[in-house]
């Protein structure tokens, strides 16, 4: 385990991941796979509860991989109904916004009063990774936080973004801690030459 004392006394820059580190994903996608269950019902005729039910149980099972084409092929829908899926997922908007996991919003807020530089790297299309930063609650610390989007330059585990952040700031890679919760994470570090902890070693 790791408090935040330790982090500002040895580290000038800490990088997050997004999903699964500083919020729970799959209140996102539950929320996107009852809207497109209802979206489904009306242009369909279907049941949206037995929709939402087979995206829920599917998502549980197997993960979001392939997802929308799973349920395609169950209910013998249109194919081009993926880009309408797409298209809620990028464009849905949520109330109440998502919340950032209690320990981490702790964290941010530390960092920033120690004057800790903050970053975001995020894999993942880059409207849907923007559209589900908007709906987060940050409670303003948007405002001090640099987002970069992975996918805009070259995704992780590559050490790309890194060592644009490293270039950006001319912060050395022995400043620089990388936080995340998957093996992508730490590999990413890892290619960086930064060090690495899981969300889960966090206090």
């Amino acid at each position: 385990m790791i408090s935040i004392e330790q982090v500002a006394l040895k580290y000038k820059i800490v990088i997050f991941d997004f999903d699964d580190t500083l919020v729970h994903e799959k209140d996102f996608l539950l929320l996107v796979y009852h809207q497109i269950s209802s979206y489904v019902a009306h242009k369909y005729g279907i049941n949206g509860k037995d929709i939402f039910l087979f995206l829920k149980d599917e998502f549980f099972r197997n993960g979001r991989e392939k997802i929308f084409d799973k349920l395609i092929f169950k209910y013998n829908l249109d194919k081009d109904s993926i880009s309408d899926f797409l298209h809620i997922m990028r464009t849905i908007e949520i109330n109440p916004k998502l919340k950032i996991k209690p320990i981490c919003n702790f964290f941010l807020n530390k960092l920033i009063f120690h004057d800790i530089g903050v970053y975001i790297l995020t894999n993942g299309n880059y409207l849907q990774q923007v559209n589900k930063i908007k709906n987060t609650e940050w409670h303003g610390l948007e405002k001090q936080i640099f987002f970069m989007f992975a996918d805009l330059h070259e995704p992780k585990p590559s050490k790309v973004c890194i060592d644009l952040i490293m270039k950006q700031t001319k912060v050395e890679s022995s400043l620089i801690l990388f936080i995340g919760d998957s093996d992508i994470d730490e590999l990413t570090s890892q290619n960086a030459g930064i060090d690495f902890i899981s969300i889960n070693d966090i206090r």
